[in-house]
């Protein structure tokens, strides 16, 4: 009998010894596994067509351009927070000279402007301001984040920004060494586009002694750990050196791209004599962007207003706002009343792009950007859309 049950408990120890050798990885102790498992958390940046939950603005923008309280109006018009800027607490939001200004139905929105005492020396929110992503795991782990880059402008306090933003939000924040302005950076939810103006190391990261690949290297590491770029095109000495002034990304798969088209060109070189090599060069180089695109998405082209030395006049710096395309128009004459070259083109410009951003679904309105873009940007680059 003692012998019958010594041989059960043999096979059952046998058997025992089988289902443990056959088990799934998973219950044994792992063995230089970790190289090959998905990691814990996966980060992806949140495209400009994401939805958003509020706008910020600098109160300098909507003190001293019509085009600011303009925007102020329609992001308040399109149900979201205004994140007013300011560098000095000077009392109740009633009370600024500005707000002295707005039509009564943005006045009757006041509850959405909320006043965030950030110090800051510049309009152009979009450069200096965060970028940002969101990290994703499991399970049910989902967290957006603020990426602060390295604004390449020398103000230090311009720097600063994304950090009380992040901590008047209480959204956490990613700083990382490289060098970009916003208006550099657009991506598609995996997909990144950035313009720099030189793949040196001095241009591209703030420390170190890196030069060569090993920066140009260590530039796509960060994009792609801290951000989440899968796949990042880097344009140097672009047609402009901010991305948003010649190019929108709309949708996963789909960014527009400037054109200047020879028509045009032949057109106003028969009515007012040669132009400048300049244009030639922004022609070739727009070009040359939407061919290299065209590996990573279907190119759109639309067209933009001949640029002339100080002015880089462009349909492609517009606000996305959940579903709404916020797009910067032209007057005829320029800041010293001088009619521009394709003055007589700038209704058929905009016919042709409001077209196509319908095309994509958006619902398209123009405000007037005569004022931002002679002093370098237009409506992306003065507007910080803020992802719920």
């Amino acid at each position: 009998m003692q012998k019958n049950y010594l041989l059960l408990f043999m096979a059952v120890g046998v058997i025992l010894l089988l289902l443990m050798v056959n088990m799934p990885l998973w219950t044994a102790l792992p063995e230089k596994t970790n190289a090959t498992q998905e990691p814990l958390l996966k980060v992806y940046p949140i495209p400009e067509f994401a939805k958003v939950s509020s706008l910020a603005l600098s109160e300098d923008l909507i003190a001293l351009y019509d085009e600011g309280r303009a925007l102020l109006a329609k992001a308040l018009e399109l149900g979201l927070t205004a994140l007013v800027l300011v560098n000095e607490d000077e009392g109740m939001l009633e009370s600024r000279p500005w707000f002295a200004k707005l039509d009564p139905p943005v006045k009757a929105r006041a509850k959405q402007i909320k006043l965030v005492n950030i110090p800051h020396d510049t309009i152009w929110i979009r450069d200096f301001g965060p970028g940002y992503a969101r990290w994703l795991g499991k399970p049910s782990i989902s967290k957006s984040s603020f990426v602060d880059f390295i604004y390449r402008s020398d103000v230090i306090i311009n720097d600063t920004v994304p950090y009380m933003l992040a901590l008047y939000l209480h959204k956490s924040l990613e700083s990382i060494p490289v060098i970009l302005d916003g208006g550099s950076f657009l991506s598609n939810g995996s997909t990144c586009l950035v313009s720099v103006e030189s793949l040196e190391a001095g241009h591209l990261l703030k420390f170190g002694k890196i030069t060569g690949k090993a920066s140009v290297s260590m530039f796509r590491n960060y994009l792609k750990h801290f951000v989440g770029c899968q796949k990042l095109v880097i344009f140097p000495n672009a047609a402009h050196e901010h991305v948003d002034m010649w190019a929108k990304i709309v949708n996963h798969d789909t960014v527009l791209v400037n054109e200047i088209s020879d028509e045009i060109l032949s057109d106003i070189a028969s009515k007012h004599g040669p132009l400048n090599d300049e244009v030639f060069s922004v022609k070739r180089k727009l070009d040359e962007a939407a061919e290299i695109l065209g590996d990573y998405f279907n190119v759109v082209r639309i067209p933009m207003p001949i640029p002339d030395i100080d002015v880089f006049r462009t349909y492609a710096n517009a606000l996305l706002i959940n579903g709404h395309a916020i797009l910067p128009s032209y007057s005829k004459i320029d800041k010293n009343g001088v009619p521009l070259l394709d003055a007589e083109n700038l209704e058929s410009y905009e016919e042709q792009v409001s077209k196509v951003f319908k095309d994509f679904h958006y619902k398209v309105s123009f405000i007037n950007a005569d004022e931002v873009i002679a002093d370098g940007g237009a409506l992306h680059c003065v507007g910080l859309q803020l992802p719920d």
